[in-house]
């Protein structure tokens, strides 16, 4: 493990300690204040195509923006794990009923066909951490660094506000974020 790895590798126990010791409460207040920013933005109402990704549960929870994408006849995609090719692609969702089921880490995921759009208005990613200088701690598998780099868009981070820094480590390959959501402070431009 390199330096860069260590250091990454201690923040994210950082970020994970403090998520465990964050209440219900926190958690669920941060989350609704992330997606009221986001419905409340000029870009969100503007989008015609929208990436997003269901939370795992020590994300914030932005799930509801995915039933109110569909309502507002936005294009939704959500990330969509190629077996032979031991990555992510994006599908589209047209229902949240019939179109998701649990993939290959129990996250739910379309089960409609990939697409080759590469044009996205709003591109989500979630992270453990970002960096105000638009750096993203993910979890160490580099499914989103190498998804990003398929799209073009505006890249929205999205994290707890304890898992905000100045910067967080970050090698060559590491993708990075274009807006930072702060539930407290709302977009943070990098």
């Amino acid at each position: 493990m390199n330096n860069i790895q260590y250091e990454k590798s201690k923040i994210r126990a950082l970020i994970r300690q403090k998520t465990l010791q964050s209440t219900s409460e926190q958690k669920e207040d941060e989350s609704k204040r992330i997606c009221k920013i986001i419905l409340e933005s000029s870009e969100w109402k503007d989008a015609k195509t929208i990436l997003l990704f269901v939370p795992l549960k020590d994300e914030p929870d932005i799930s509801s923006l995915l039933s109110i994408s569909l309502a507002y006849k936005k294009k939704l995609f959500l990330p969509q794990f190629n077996p032979l090719l031991q990555t992510y692609q994006i599908a589209p969702v047209y229902c949240l009923k019939n179109d998701l089921l649990a993939g290959k880490y129990g996250i739910l995921e379309p089960n409609t066909k990939s697409t080759e759009i590469k044009s996205i208005d709003m591109i989500f990613v979630p992270g453990l951490g970002f960096g105000l200088d638009g750096s993203r701690l993910g979890r160490g598998k580099g499914f989103y660094d190498r998804l990003l780099p398929l799209l073009s868009g505006t890249i929205y981070g999205v994290c707890w506000s304890w898992a905000i820094f100045h910067s967080v480590p970050s090698e060559t390959h590491d993708f990075q974020v274009n807006i930072l959501i702060n539930p407290h402070t709302g977009y943070q431009y990098v």
